[in-house]
């Protein structure tokens, strides 16, 4: 009786803690959650096992995955320590553990439980047991989500069956299985197939009147979709209407499966070609998304463009452009939210890829109408959107590494913890996410007061036209490229990826033009990087002139210095080597600058100071001498992907040969010393042998103007995850051997300088670093974003 009381007693009191606020944001005292798990610590493990799974569940039912994540994994190390593998208990810890890794975006640690508990599932379960289908389900799903269709098919395939035999063809996890199946076969490409298996389940939901129940709105939804691909925007019209008309009498117009039903109503109209129909109820959903979810939430911005899409192919232009400027600072705030904690490239590509609708949008209004107020429009968005991650992610690294007061450091990590919870928000379309955002950039203004780096990064978010010209003198100018995706205006569709490029000279109207493919430029640059005096470089090289430099011919020879900003493939070539006028180097005909995105030119913050400069060379990297020294320097804790990153690179990099030594760089960095301090009669520190520690290159007083490395560079091209580049590239020094044979060091770093740690050091100072090293100017070209590595 008392086991009841007990278990009932702490159910109760935690489920009171959860529905507190919404996702996570309770304000229970922190002091009541401890008294709470001391008491289920006192208790027998078994029913601390119950009370921890039943605790895991209501998390994440509440959407508080962090905590969640926490009583999940004390979950899982309880049964482990209890229990068998072929326990249902620690399959069931597993499954639920993973459920919220997935939700927080740890597709890697999450793919590697479900995995596991899918063949323990298998192995211990019978067929048909409501725990093994739901593992199996999840491993499925897991796949789908990481695009391994051919992974997650048989597995869709045979949890189908298995809820058909044992739960019959009516049941509620059937219907579902016999979704998610077809959803993979929509995104496959099998639209034909999505249809056949979906109709039936509408039907059903007819029958049973349930049109109205989240999963027959999912089932609606996707299968609308699949007429629309199949060329059936009627069909997906006819029953779509009806939907609509349910759901507004069960739940209302603002609901949000109403507002889901009705948005695609408005499309598969608008797919139909009834613009005077979609228009309007386009209007209703965007209003009534911002009423539920706020205007800068993706619900609504999506809708809103929708709009501006069916305003095009009105022709009213005007009308879709003052629309356009409007919603450009809503998309670039929660784009910018969401990548920030969006910490793997292929995600962050797929992102950007989705969400960077809006630029390519307003670039093609303003390519295909030439209206003066979309090229204004249009230039502000190449500027904006380019280096959205990069350059928040540094400061914001930099930042939290450099700060010693304890309440700013503890503002920051609150931020950082916002934009986790913001991120997950957007995913499962919570109406909290404009309340998170808006709670963000409260602490962002308050950062923003506390540090002069990241008020500059907050100004130069609003960075436009003016400031760039304002920031160009007389004869000077800026060539920016973007990559985008042209949209045809008639039809609304996107097409394949093109590269635009944009010049400002100042006091300027800006001109775009639309280059061509990206993929026949990256063709181009891949053959004319290979540097040799063959017909075939040459040729490419004139071609790329042609493409990319002669569109502006005119405006180039007006100006004496340029600036430029290149994206895309051409990140991986020396523009300067391209003929230019009757100049075999562009080079040769002006004075060029080059920078990773325009915004940089309108910068306010000071860089140069008058501190010494720091030469590192004649590595010692087979050992350390002892020493009582350990690392001090602050660093950045990165997340689980990271992590698993950071573990694939260090199993790579131990396949490595060992650093050899490199005798010659000692003169080198000795000479670069004498004559820093002959020239300039400022000091100047020399780093050689065993005092070339990672610890001493991170921990340097003060900022010197000048950073040199002679050393070895490194790129592990082969790695696993190669996508996180930041951790897969860095400099050797001193005791980098250890690293390679995977022996730990004795003062607590692995002599190897990451470029993710790289991007801590205290360099706001520094006027130049240069590396003397081979594979450094090597990474991966990310999507928007530039080069990720050591470069």
């Amino acid at each position: 009786m008392r086991r009841i009381v007990v278990l009932t007693l702490v159910a109760f009191a935690i489920t009171a803690h959860l529905t507190s606020d919404s996702l996570g944001q309770n304000r229970a005292q922190p002091l009541a959650r401890e008294q709470l798990q001391a008491e289920l610590r006192a208790m027998p493990p078994e029913l601390q096992v119950t009370i921890l799974k039943d605790l895991t569940t209501r998390y994440y039912r509440s959407g508080d995955f962090e905590k969640g994540l926490e009583y999940a994994n004390w979950f899982l190390k309880l049964v482990q320590e209890n229990y068998k593998e072929n326990d249902k208990r620690y399959i069931e810890a597993l499954h639920n553990l993973a459920s919220l890794l997935t939700q927080l975006g740890h597709y890697a640690q999450a793919g590697i439980l479900r995995e596991k508990a899918h063949a323990l599932a298998e192995m211990y379960l019978p067929r048909g047991d409501l725990l093994r289908l739901a593992v199996a389900n999840g491993l499925a799903t897991y796949y789908s989500l990481m695009r391994r269709y051919k992974d997650a098919e048989p597995i869709f395939e045979t949890l189908v069956e298995d809820c058909k035999s044992f739960l019959g063809p009516d049941d509620e996890y059937t219907l579902g299985a016999i979704t998610n199946i077809a959803g993979l076969y929509q995104d496959t490409g099998r639209s034909e197939r999505t249809i056949k298996l979906l109709e039936p389940l509408i039907a059903r939901y007819r029958e049973h009147q349930q049109q109205a129940d989240p999963n027959a709105v999912t089932t609606s939804l996707l299968l609308a979709s699949a007429f629309q691909k199949d060329g059936r925007p009627n069909d997906a019209v006819r029953f779509l209407s009806e939907f609509e008309t349910i759901n507004k009498a069960a739940h209302g117009p603002s609901h949000q499966l109403t507002l889901a039903i009705s948005n695609s109503l408005a499309y598969s109209l608008d797919r139909a070609g009834d613009l005077d129909t979609a228009f309007p109820i386009y209007e209703k959903v965007a209003k009534g998304a911002a009423s539920r979810f706020g205007e800068d939430h993706p619900n609504t911005l999506t809708t809103e463009l929708s709009a501006v899409s069916v305003l095009l192919r009105k022709n009213d232009t005007d009308a879709a452009v003052q629309r356009l400027t409007r919603l450009a600072p809503l998309f670039l705030r929660w784009t910018s939210a969401e990548l920030l904690d969006t910490s793997d490239t292929i995600g962050r590509q797929q992102l950007v890829a989705r969400q960077s609708t809006y630029p390519d949008v307003a670039i093609s209004v303003a390519i295909q109408t030439g209206n003066a107020g979309a090229l204004r429009l249009a230039a502000e968005a190449i500027l904006q959107w380019k280096q959205l991650r990069g350059a928040q992610e540094a400061v914001l690294s930099r930042f939290i590494a450099i700060t010693t007061d304890p309440s700013v450091l503890a503002l920051a990590k609150t931020l950082a913890t916002l934009r986790n919870q913001l991120a997950i928000a957007f995913h499962l379309g919570d109406p909290a996410a404009s309340r998170l955002l808006r709670e963000a950039e409260r602490i962002e203004f308050q950062l923003a007061e506390a540090s002069k780096e990241f008020a500059e990064l907050q100004r130069q978010r609003r960075v436009g036209i003016q400031d760039i010209n304002n920031a160009l003198g007389q004869k000077a100018g800026l060539l920016e490229f973007r990559v985008y995706r042209p949209i045809a205006l008639d039809t609304g569709r996107p097409g394949e990826r093109h590269l635009v490029g944009m010049i400002l000279s100042n006091g300027g109207t800006p001109i775009l033009h639309d280059l061509g493919l990206h993929s026949e430029i990256e063709a181009q640059v891949e053959i004319a990087a290979k540097f040799d005096d063959s017909t075939g470089r040459k040729q490419a090289v004139q071609k790329l002139a042609t493409r990319v430099l002669a569109p502006f011919a005119d405006s180039l020879r007006q100006l004496e210095k340029v600036y430029v900003a290149p994206d895309g493939a051409l990140n991986l070539l020396p523009l300067e080597s391209l003929p230019f006028g009757d100049k075999d180097y562009w080079i040769e005909a002006q004075d060029l600058r080059f920078v990773s995105t325009g915004r940089s030119l309108a910068s306010t913050r000071q860089t140069m100071n008058d501190g010494g400069m720091v030469a590192i060379g004649a590595v010692e990297f087979d050992q350390v001498a002892p020493s009582p020294e350990v690392s001090s320097a602050p660093s950045i804790a990165p997340n689980q992907i990271e992590l698993k990153r950071a573990a694939d690179g260090a199993i790579r990099l131990r396949e490595m040969q060992p650093f050899k030594p490199l005798p010659e760089t000692g003169p080198e960095a000795h000479d670069i010393v004498d004559m820093w301090k002959r020239v300039t009669s400022r000091p100047a520190l020399l780093l050689s042998q065993n005092d070339a520690r990672e610890f001493k290159v991170k921990t340097l007083e003060g900022m010197p103007s000048v950073l040199h490395f002679a050393t070895h560079g490194f790129f592990l091209t082969n790695a696993p995850g190669a996508g996180g580049s930041m951790l897969l590239s860095g400099l050797a020094l001193a005791g980098a051997n250890l690293a390679v044979k995977g022996i730990p060091s004795r003062d607590g770093e692995d002599g190897i300088l990451w470029a993710l740690e790289a991007m801590s050091l205290r360099l706001s100072g520094t006027q130049l670093v240069t590396m003397s090293a081979c594979n450094t100017a090597q990474g991966v070209v990310d999507a928007f974003e530039g080069v990720y590595g050591l470069s």
